[in-house]
C-alpha cells in the first residue's frame, strides 16, 4: 500500500505565552500524519495533548529535549486540535501536520 501526504501546516513555532497552553493545529478531519518534536537543543520539556489544554499534570504527553510525538501516516489517526505548552515564554518547537 502507498501512502501519501502533504505537509500543509509545518513550521518552527515558539510557545506564546509559558506556562499557557495553546492550540497549534485546529481540529481536522483530513489529518493523515503528525509530528511535534521539542528540538535536542531545547533546556526544558515540551507538553503536548490531544484534544485538550495541554499541562504538566493532566496527562499530557511529555517531550524531553530531543522527544518527539510521530504520528507516521497508515496508523490511527487522531482528528481532534493539537496543543502544546512550555513553561518559558518563545520555546521552540516543531510542528508538521500532513494531509
Amino acid at each position: 500500500m502507498i501512502y501519501s501526504a502533504e505537509y500543509a501546516n509545518a513550521g518552527t513555532l515558539t510557545v506564546t505565552t509559558g506556562g499557557t497552553s495553546q492550540e497549534v493545529f485546529d481540529r481536522n478531519v483530513r489529518r493523515k500524519t503528525l509530528l511535534i518534536q521539542n528540538p535536542e537543543d531545547a533546556t526544558e520539556t515540551l507538553f503536548v495533548n490531544i484534544g485538550a489544554s495541554a499541562g504538566t499534570t493532566n496527562g499530557s504527553i511529555e517531550l524531553a529535549p530531543g522527544g518527539s510525538l510521530n504520528m507516521p501516516q497508515g496508523m490511527m489517526m487522531t482528528t481532534q486540535a493539537i496543543n502544546v505548552t512550555a513553561a518559558t515564554t518563545s520555546h521552540r518547537f516543531i510542528a508538521k501536520e500532513g494531509v
